[in-house]
């Protein structure tokens, strides 16, 4: 679902952190197959994504907190050159 203006989260129930790390990957591969070439424009341009992956590590780990790590490892990847995953 949409989380903030540009972000998105994708709840995984009972996946972990290597799980998660293969979604990244098929996330980031199908969208970089594609782009938008806007009217009036010859060349086209790529969408490109940056994907932060956190996993709930034990019991009484609260949902808030995963969210913050998961939006952590998110500017991680935008730190490091966008279209990437960081965990």
């Amino acid at each position: 679902g949409r989380w903030g203006g540009e972000e998105f989260v994708v709840l995984l129930p009972q996946t972990e952190i290597p799980q998660g790390r293969e979604v990244a990957e098929r996330l980031l591969a199908a969208i970089r197959q594609d782009s938008l070439t806007p009217e009036g424009m010859d060349c086209p341009l790529p969408y490109r994504i940056s994907i932060g992956v956190a996993a709930i590590v034990g019991e009484g780990t609260e949902g808030e907190n995963l969210i913050q790590r998961a939006d952590e490892a998110l500017y991680r990847a935008k730190d490091a050159g966008r279209d990437c995953w960081r965990d």
